[in-house]
């Protein structure tokens, strides 16, 4: 055995140093077909360079006398990148199809969600209408399930399209006036004073006094409502109402319950059922 074996043990070595690096390895172990590729490259370089070499190398053998096996290592490393290559290519092809199926029902099921979002908000729109009668131009209605320690707006309906913006879309079960009302199974409150100049100082003052809400809510906030009544619909089957409906509006006059109490009455299962098909429908898209 000379120092020519190197040129084959060297590689090896190489290789295997290389593996013992985790980033390398992860890589090596991502880019099989284009290490056995590399590989047979390099092994029909060596047979080409040394194929009349008299010069010993492995076993007592000489680089002549082993290109044959040089020749037979490189096509075998060549087949097996091949292969593999096809192999990867399948792969890739499959996940590829599976990742675009998944995308059109992700997207067949957000066009869902919006209709039900829309048939929700139309369905608050026309049951509160007499809420939006006395609200001039100033009310808003909000309907939310519970989604663990959070909840998701449902739908939204108001009589002035500036304050129909949707906003954020969850909101903690432990901040602001909607959390009193879950904990208190209603809650109302009136006379906050007027958002004024950029920051509304006065408006925040009242807020964190009368509940617990973050200065981020706050900002995010796309109606800044002077009058609320919130409303969680009670299960008597289970610990948890089916959901909370808020009332708001930017006038500070308090909000007429008892009118709000009669459209129950007479519509409350109407909108338990909306909060019972759309929890379901949310908990299967989510």
């Amino acid at each position: 055995m000379t120092e020519d074996v190197f040129f084959i043990l060297g590689y090896l070595l190489l290789i295997l140093i290389l593996w013992l690096i985790p980033y390398i390895r992860t890589l090596l172990l991502h880019h099989k077909p284009e290490i056995f590729g590399f590989s047979s490259g390099y092994i029909f370089l060596l047979a080409d360079i040394k194929s009349t070499n008299e010069t010993i190398v492995i076993f007592s053998k000489t680089w002549k006398e082993s290109n044959t096996t040089l020749v037979s290592i490189g096509v075998l490393f060549g087949l097996i990148s091949i292969v593999l290559s096809a192999y990867e290519k399948s792969k890739l092809k499959k996940l590829k199809e599976v990742s675009e199926e998944l995308n059109k029902s992700k997207t067949k099921l957000n066009k869902i969600k919006n209709e039900y979002y829309n048939l929700c908000s139309d369905s608050i729109k026309e049951i509160f209408k007499t809420f939006y009668a006395t609200a001039n131009g100033n009310g808003r209605v909000s309907l939310y399930k519970h989604d663990g320690n959070s909840f998701m707006l449902l739908g939204r309906a108001t009589d002035n399209p500036d304050h129909n913006k949707t906003g954020l879309e969850t909101y903690p079960d432990n901040e602001g006036f909607i959390a009193l009302g879950w904990q208190q199974g209603a809650f109302e409150i009136h006379n906050i004073p007027k958002w004024t100049g950029k920051i509304g100082t006065e408006y925040r003052n009242f807020m964190k006094a009368n509940c617990v809400i973050s200065d981020e809510r706050l900002k995010k906030l796309t109606m800044r409502s002077r009058s609320f009544y919130v409303y969680s619909f009670r299960n008597t089957n289970a610990q948890n109402p089916y959901g909370i409906i808020v009332f708001e509006k930017m006038s500070e006059t308090q909000i007429q319950t008892e009118l709000i109490d009669t459209i129950f009455q007479t519509h409350a299962s109407q909108i338990i059922t909306l909060l019972k098909s759309m929890k379901s429908l949310y908990k299967n898209i989510n």
